[in-house]
C-alpha cells in the first residue's frame, strides 16, 4: 500500500507548492492524508481526487481544478498582505 503513496513533498513538487503547504491542506481537511510513524502520507486515490476535484473544507466551496484552487489561495494571500 505504501507504494502507491506520496509523501507531502512528493505533491508539493507535482503541484508547486510548499510542503508545508501540502501539510496544511491535510490537516484542514482539504486532501485526504493519514500518518504512518510520525510523517504524512497521501493515497494515490487521494491525490487524484483533490487535483480532478478540489473542495476547500473551510468555505465547503467546490473547484473545478486544482488550478483554480491555487489561484484563489494566491488572490487572497495578496489580499491579506496588502492589509497588513
Amino acid at each position: 500500500m505504501l507504494n502507491d503513496c506520496f509523501t507531502p513533498c512528493d505533491i508539493a513538487e507535482r503541484l508547486g507548492v510548499s510542503s508545508a503547504t501540502v501539510i496544511n491542506w491535510i490537516k484542514q481537511g482539504k486532501i485526504d492524508g493519514f500518518k504512518v510513524g510520525h510523517r504524512w502520507r497521501v493515497s494515490q486515490e487521494a491525490y487524484n481526487s483533490f487535483v480532478t476535484g478540489c473542495k476547500g473544507a473551510s468555505t465547503g466551496k467546490k473547484y473545478d481544478s486544482i488550478v483554480d484552487m491555487l489561484y484563489t489561495a494566491a488572490k487572497e494571500a495578496l489580499r491579506r498582505l496588502s492589509n497588513e
